[in-house]
């Protein structure tokens, strides 16, 4: 997620290439306001800022959560996407 946040154009040239799609030239135009009119109300630059601080992705997580996902998440695809052991 945060890759597509940040890196938006290489990220869907790479999927386009792994999905046998052509591309081309393309301006990616970033929605920086709410995308929802209900839930949370974030914008791009909120957006950015939680995903990019370790303590922002697991606050809310209680540590029924943080436990639920040690046991049941993929550990080589949590590495692979550089998303460190949420229990504490």
């Amino acid at each position: 997620f945060e890759d597509m946040l940040i890196h938006a154009p290489v990220v869907m040239d790479q999927i386009a290439k792994c999905v046998g799609v052509e591309l081309g030239a393309k301006e990616y135009k970033y929605q920086t306001d709410s995308a929802k009119g209900h839930g949370s109300h974030t914008t791009f630059l909120k957006a950015i800022m939680k995903s990019a601080d370790g303590e922002m992705r697991s606050k809310g997580l209680t540590l029924k959560d943080k436990i639920y996902a040690a046991q049941h998440l993929d550990t080589e695809m949590m590495e692979a996407f550089q998303y460190q052991t949420v229990v504490e």
